[in-house]
């Protein structure tokens, strides 16, 4: 009996490593998958991470390391997933916490993200955080067995059993991390974050108006039911024993102006934190400092890239000025991870990235070549000068400066070119001379997600007003921006 015994626990320890080695063979990698892989490449590295950024797609679109890093000279990382939920965002720190523990967490939330997974979508796309985390533990099998019905249980220990599941994912090459589906216009991906290309119709932005929120009662709060309500509460209990800060942020989203309980969620995770001793920034009442409008937002619950670095300069002057995080600068390591400035990329990529132009603007005015540092949605434009031109040459002129697009890119030209029909966007501009390495250049920063501009226009004209082009016309031909 005692042999039968044996070889059954035997035979099921067989099927469970069996079941989990096939795992890994059973699912196409999702950006979330990229996600976990580069936090553990991070640490594989020996490196330490000091924020953690958690929540739904509200944190992976609008809180940017990059930005945040060069600000408080610390190394952060952004665990957000789109649709996830806060008992799963509960499962993803406690395997995070397993890696590294950070000094400091930031937890983005919003009513929904309170809210537990029930309907068939909401479930199934709960699934690309266990699925990213491949390893199988105690952590895991207790979360899906406390977060998931029944009938998802094996299939989510062990994905090689799935039949199928409707997750929405954007998937990914297997040589290249983060090549994202074309609809999804993204133009920048690091650690966790996505940063989107695309803009809002200034129709549909709908900024958020402060009125009165001290007199609420957010014990009314009946969106959430205990259990959900004591997840929050348990989150940042856990956080407190792993002596770790905690930081809890809601990002700017147009839907808050809709919901007539907004008032009572407010007030509800502002007193919470102060529970819990943990900060609390609501950026929706920020929309006016922060000078947010409809170009900064992808759709009316998510921001853009350019919206995100807004949030993120804040959130990282905030991060630098109330917590105490040794700083990074002497590590060689958090240096090269840095993003070029202008000048470091002229010192370093101009020459070999750089268009000649042979034609000169006038007698006068002669650009050599011209580059493009692409910063995601932000491209600085850069124009070498012949070391001749002077300020009071460039007093007496603008730049007309033209980018015409595909047919597939008109959509993305601005409303102002799309309401006058045209096929390319104007970036005419005042010209001012910077100096690097000995040598003359002109920045212009343009917004813009497209990368691909068949023909190139520069030309000179009047600085007080178009009276016509002074001088010549110069054509740039088939520029793609890498």
């Amino acid at each position: 009996m005692k042999k039968f015994g044996f070889r059954c626990i035997a035979l099921l320890v067989l099927l469970v490593v069996g079941l989990n080695f096939l795992n890994k063979f059973s699912l196409q990698p999702s950006d979330y998958t990229n996600t976990v892989n580069d936090f553990n490449d991070l640490i594989d590295q020996g490196k330490r991470v000091d924020v953690f950024f958690y929540g739904s797609s509200h944190a992976c679109y609008s809180y940017d390391p990059n930005v945040i890093d060069s600000i408080t000279i610390i190394r952060s990382f952004n665990f957000g997933m789109t649709s996830q939920r806060l008992n799963t965002t509960d499962f993803v720190f406690r395997e995070t916490l397993k890696k590294s523990t950070p000094k400091l967490i930031v937890l983005d939330v919003f009513p929904f993200s309170l809210k537990h997974a029930e309907k068939e979508q909401e479930i199934a796309n709960q699934k690309k955080a266990y699925y990213a985390f491949t390893e199988l533990s105690i952590n895991k099998i207790r979360a899906i067995v406390k977060n998931f019905p029944l009938e998802e249980i094996p299939n989510t220990i062990f994905p090689v059993l799935r039949k199928s599941d409707k997750v929405s994912t954007l998937f990914f090459k297997r040589k290249e991390r983060y090549v994202f589906s074309p609809e999804e216009k993204v133009v920048k991906a690091y650690r966790g974050f996505i940063g989107n290309g695309s803009y809002l119709k200034k129709e549909n932005f709908v900024p958020f108006e402060i009125d009165d929120f001290n007199e609420s009662n957010s014990s009314n709060y009946n969106f959430l039911s205990e259990t959900e309500k004591n997840a929050l509460d348990s989150f940042l209990e856990l956080a407190k024993r792993n002596n770790i800060e905690v930081l809890v942020v809601v990002a700017p989203y147009m839907n808050s102006v809709k919901d007539k309980e907004y008032k009572i969620f407010h007030n509800y995770i502002k007193n919470i934190t102060i529970k819990r001793d943990a900060a609390f920034i609501d950026f929706n009442f920020l929309f006016e400092d922060l000078k947010l409008n409809h170009i900064d937002f992808k759709d009316i619950g998510h921001l853009n890239v350019s919206g995100a670095k807004k949030i993120s300069t804040f959130l990282g002057n905030y991060i630098r000025e109330n917590y105490k995080i040794s700083s990074r600068e002497n590590e060689l390591s958090w240096v090269e991870e840095q993003p070029k400035t202008v000048t470091k990329y002229i010192q370093d990529n101009f020459i070999e990235e750089a268009v000649q132009i042979k034609t000169p603007l006038n007698k006068d005015f002669n650009i050599k070549a011209i580059s493009f540092y692409d910063k995601g949605i932000e491209k600085n434009v850069i124009f070498k000068l012949d070391n001749t031109v002077t300020d009071s040459i460039l007093s007496k002129y603008r730049i007309g400066f033209h980018t015409y697009v595909k047919d597939t890119n008109k959509d993305d030209l601005m409303a102002y070119s799309k309401s006058k029909k045209r096929n390319y966007d104007a970036w005419d501009f005042i010209p001012e001379i910077m100096e690097v390495g000995g040598n003359k250049y002109i920045l212009k920063k343009i917004n813009t997600s497209i990368n691909e501009f068949p023909k190139i226009e520069l030309f000179l004209y009047d600085r007080n007003g178009y009276k016509g082009i002074l001088g010549n016309k110069v054509e740039i031909e088939n520029i793609i921006i890498k």
